[in-house]
């Protein structure tokens, strides 16, 4: 995997990017990226509230 020095961080949309409903995308490298970039997630979603959220993406 290549890395662009000039990105300064990378924004991760959960919903339909990192999962599929429930279920995680097969590939979703976020622990290699997080090695190089700051990375930060964003969702619209309405079905979960903020802790929902944040326990299902630890």
């Amino acid at each position: 995997m290549l890395f662009d020095t000039s990105v300064k961080a990378v924004l991760c949309d959960i919903g339909g990017v990192l999962y599929v409903g429930d279920s995680p995308v097969p590939g979703a490298a976020i622990k290699e990226i997080k090695k190089h970039y700051s990375v930060r997630f964003l969702t619209n979603t309405t079905q979960k509230t903020s802790a929902q959220v944040v326990a299902k993406l630890q």
